[in-house]
């Protein structure tokens, strides 16, 4: 449904987009049938913005409150360190378009072994609904941050050794707003998440590739399982 048809029946693109978006989350075969053409990648391009968006605004949140109260607690960031904190901020926008090319190319290779069937652009196209159930993670993860900055005290500084070097300096702060329980919490979501997104990957793929449902869950089963532990491993290690 176009813009214009949106505006002309709003109530109509309410239902058809929240029967769409039930049918990615619980039948995601259904939903690549019936809503995913082969026209274009802009729908999906802005999909994957906006998943990072919403990351990014509580890291950008996070980040601009933690300097400001390390200024007013005498500690001088630095440049270095300043331009350091603004690549943590930039990773969920960052890293949700380097997971989705990198998740879609690992797909893409390993069903290689089953099928030369389909093209890496369907592949990649698909891909981006997958990554639906990270915006949940992505959510609860921005709001845990901002509340971790926004009760931040200089106290919460001052009591912590802050050594000069910049890399050091910027692990340090950024762990006092980072390493709350509630923050590091919302990773292990986002483990479980993952798992959810390659359940509707596996179905992309296995319609692409015209896969044998084992043989898909062996495709999308590597990335998934290895990506979901590596979050667990993060977490444990930043509560550690």
């Amino acid at each position: 449904m176009s813009v214009s048809q949106a505006v002309r029946n709003p109530r109509g693109y309410v239902v058809r987009t929240a029967g769409m978006y039930r049918a990615l989350l619980f039948d995601p075969e259904s939903f690549y049938e019936e809503f995913i053409g082969e026209r274009g990648i802009r729908s999906e391009l802005v999909l994957v913005v906006f998943i990072g968006l919403v990351g990014f605004a509580g890291h950008y949140y996070a980040r601009s409150q933690l300097i400001s109260i390390a200024e007013e607690a005498g500690i001088a960031v630095g440049n270095e360190t300043n331009f350091s904190l603004w690549g943590i901020a930039a990773e969920p926008l960052i890293g949700i378009f380097l997971l989705w090319v990198g998740f879609s190319a690992v797909l893409f290779a390993l069903s290689w072994l089953y099928s030369t069937v389909g093209t890496f652009y369907r592949v990649l196209k698909d891909v981006a609904w997958a990554l639906v159930p990270l915006l949940v993670f992505n959510l609860l993860n921005s709001v845990a941050l901002a509340y971790s900055a926004f009760t931040l005290q200089e106290s919460d500084i001052t009591d912590r050794t802050i050594p000069r070097d910049p890399e050091q300096k910027t692990r340090i702060l950024w762990d006092i707003v980072a390493g709350e329980p509630f923050v590091v919490a919302t990773v292990f979501v986002g483990a479980l998440v993952t798992l959810w997104s390659g359940y509707i990957a596996l179905h992309a793929v296995e319609d692409i590739r015209k896969l044998e449902r084992r043989d898909a869950y062996k495709v999308v089963g590597v990335p998934t399982l290895g990506f979901a532990i590596y979050l667990v491993y993060d977490a444990v290690t930043t509560l550690l």
